[in-house]
């Protein structure tokens, strides 16, 4: 009988309380890295560019990246491209360091002042935040691009969560 006049008491009393969930600090390894950290600097090889590329990423929400870089092409016409492009993080809003992504990118340079030779570019991949800021990420992607022989590439990352 005793237990159910407590259970009664913290039901009446529980919504009157001073102390909210939301009140409660969450230890560092319960946060969602990709909202703890939104903002990353990245270097890579192959990718949407060509060969290499350096680049810059921002999380709007825990599932959508937003990416922006500057890459070496791989024909040697004109030897600096630039893309940009989102992710979407299927696993996004979970506390996970690591989610599955699908994204779309367009990688371009420029020839006399005008926008020159685009390469849409889709990857698919996996994305990991550790704990101490630093970022990898793995994707194969099917791109368009009228001068590559082959349709399938790819990109291998690495990084650093700077805030």
């Amino acid at each position: 009988m005793s237990k159910l006049l407590v259970g009664v008491l913290l039901l009446a009393l529980g919504p009157w309380s001073t102390l909210s969930a939301a009140d409660i600090e969450k230890p560092d390894w319960l946060k969602n890295r990709r909202k703890k950290h939104p903002f990353g600097l990245n270097v890579g090889i192959l990718g949407p560019t060509g060969w290499g590329f350096v680049s810059a990423d921002y999380f709007i929400d825990s599932k959508l990246d937003l990416e922006g870089g500057m890459g070496i092409q791989t024909n040697g016409i004109h030897p600096y491209s630039f893309f940009a492009g989102a992710k979407y993080h299927l696993a996004g809003k979970f506390i996970m360091g690591s989610t599955f992504y699908f994204g779309a990118m367009d990688a371009f340079f420029f020839k006399d002042g005008k926008g020159y030779q685009h390469n849409l570019y889709f990857p698919i991949g996996i994305h990991k935040i550790k704990r101490n800021k630093f970022s990898w990420s793995l994707e194969v992607a099917y791109q368009f691009n009228k001068n590559s022989d082959s349709n399938i590439w790819g990109a291998f990352k690495v990084g650093y969560r700077i805030f």
